[in-house]
């Protein structure tokens, strides 16, 4: 028995000396031993570095003998998608392998992801643009084409072509875009002008909260902006919305007026509808026995037309008796007249064979023919009183050559008064011709012989009106070649 020393190392080969115990019995003789003990040193496996590859990329079969000789085999499996450690695990079964140790080997695979701040959610129509470069410093482009009315899916495509770009990959963003959301509000009816308007609800049908403009008017037709709160959760796509509230202004009847008329003349209906469009009844009953206020009461459908009032003057009827004369102020092609009343009282107005009824009571640019003139008061009803008259008419020369154009000279417009007597002279009083009315006239002879081309005169009488009888005097001219 003994001690060993130094101590024990099994990292490096050492001489051991025992020492016996020469104390104990039979030891005394006992010399020292050594023993040598080998320790090997580790074999450490060696390899050329695999680049880094791209994601993906070939990745080739790692060699299974050590650039120092050392074979052994290789694990996990080869893997180009990711990063992987891969251990080396020496054959120790072989030669010179028994002290060969574990070797590892990392093989970097580099997926380079293009990095974007996502695009918050825009609305309908808001303008919309990406990037071209990402945030970790990837160059290239966006597919489709940027769409700021639907939501999409774009992608992004970088340059491999530029430096340090290789192993980048596709990225892609989905950009969503929400629909514009359009208030919806139950329509104000429209008011007349001056009615009291409902202050408008600031949430409208379908939930959003807003404000509206301008400040409510009773008074005109306006156009009322609703703006939503964006601030709102659930509102920042709401679009503005406006509502058109119609104030109708007070409509007022309108009617021509009614001629006064005299008692128990036919008196027309009044109409149902307004010269402006209103339609509507009228109240009491027609009258035209004495003087009444209608009035007009719109329909009810018939929004802020006002009621109206039409008086319709009945007057008393005044039976009066005209003497009337006339006087035609000058025998001419166009002549006038004049009427005038004898026994006048008052103010009158006159018409001429049923024309319209006026204040002078002169008329002008009459010819040849039968006439009357009615004349009736003008402040009251009253009868009418008619005067018949006769204008004629003489032609200012004839020409009595037989060629059948103006042979013969006559009065105009005593074709009727077979009674009428005309009388040619000539200038010193000799009586040439006496007809009548409807005889054919003068043919310019006297006791067979042809007058010669002179002035000559006439006189015709005749009955102006049926009782009234008158004698005209004038001139005429005798023409011959």
């Amino acid at each position: 028995t003994g001690t060993w020393s130094p101590a024990l190392d099994n990292t490096a080969t050492t001489i051991y000396t025992f020492v016996p115990d020469t104390t104990q019995p039979g030891q005394a003789c006992a010399v020292n031993e050594t023993m040598t003990i080998t320790v090997n040193p580790l074999i450490t496996p060696t390899f050329t570095q695999v680049d880094p590859i791209c994601n993906g990329e070939a990745l080739t079969v790692l060699p299974t003998t050590s650039n120092n000789g050392v074979t052994g085999t290789w694990s996990p499996a080869l893997d180009n998608t990711a990063t992987t450690i891969y251990t080396f695990a020496p054959d120790t079964t072989q030669p010179g392998q028994t002290c060969a140790v574990n070797e590892t080997m990392t093989i970097k695979v580099n997926p380079i992801t293009p990095t974007f701040t996502q695009v918050d959610p825009i609305c309908n129509g808001d303008v919309l643009a990406l990037p071209t470069t990402s945030n970790n410093g990837v160059t290239g482009t966006w597919s489709p084409a940027l769409d700021n009315t639907a939501t999409t899916i774009y992608t992004f495509a970088p340059d491999t072509t530029q430096p340090g770009q290789a192993c980048a990959v596709n990225q892609t963003m989905t950009i969503t875009v929400n629909p514009l959301i359009t208030p919806t509000f139950t329509q104000v009816y429209p008011i007349c002008n001056g009615e009291a308007l409902a202050v408008l609800t600031t949430t409208s049908d379908n939930g959003i909260t807003g404000t509206w403009s301008p400040a409510l008017d009773n008074t005109a037709t306006t156009i009322y902006t609703f703006v939503p709160d964006a601030t709102q959760p659930g509102q920042a796509c709401a679009v503005n919305q406006t509502m058109t509230i119609t104030v109708n202004q007070t409509v007022i009847p309108i009617f021509d007026s009614v001629a006064a008329i005299c008692e128990g003349e036919s008196l027309t209906n009044l109409p149902t509808t307004s010269a402006n469009g209103i339609s509507g009844t009228w109240s009491p009953a027609m009258n035209n026995m004495e003087t009444t206020i209608y009035t007009f009461t719109p329909d009810a459908s018939e929004i802020c037309a006002e009621t109206a009032t039409l008086e319709i003057a009945v007057n008393e009827i005044i039976n009066i008796n005209l003497d009337l004369r006339i006087v035609v102020n000058k025998l001419d092609h166009n002549q006038s007249v004049a009427v005038y009343i004898t026994n006048a009282v008052g103010f009158y107005e006159y018409k001429l064979d049923g024309g319209l009824w006026q204040d002078s009571n002169l008329f002008e640019n009459l010819i040849v023919g039968k006439y009357s003139i009615a004349v009736r008061g003008t402040s009251d009803c009253s009868n009418e009183s008619t005067i018949l008259f006769l204008l004629i008419d003489y032609p200012r020369f004839f020409t009595p050559n037989g060629d059948g154009i103006n042979d013969t000279w006559n009065v105009e417009g005593l074709e009727s008064q077979p009674e009428a007597v005309i009388t040619i002279f000539d200038r010193f009083g000799k009586i040439l011709s006496v007809f009548r009315g409807d005889e054919l006239g003068w043919n310019g002879i006297w006791n067979g012989k042809s007058m010669p081309s002179n002035s000559y005169w006439f006189k015709v009488s005749y009955f102006e009106n049926e009782d009234r009888p008158k004698t005209l005097r004038s001139n005429f001219s005798l023409l011959r070649e």
